[in-house]
């Protein structure tokens, strides 16, 4: 896995054409990912930024299309 490898939840939801809201809620209720795994947050309380891997996006959304 590299840097690129990791995304932010509004990059994550941008490349996956959701919600970032909805990304959100599902990252913070951790049922579809592991935190710790799959994603974290970068601090504690109400600022900090949820990070995702592609790997667990793929896993819980799908394969990307190929966008050629």
């Amino acid at each position: 896995m590299t840097i690129n490898d990791v995304l932010t939840a509004a990059e994550a939801a941008e490349i996956y054409g959701i919600s970032k809201v909805s990304l959100r809620q599902r990252l913070e209720r951790g049922k579809a990912f592991v935190h710790g795994v799959d994603c974290r947050k970068t601090s504690t309380g109400e600022r900090g930024d949820w990070l995702v891997t592609r790997q667990a996006m793929e896993r819980v959304y799908g394969p990307l299309k190929d966008r050629t």
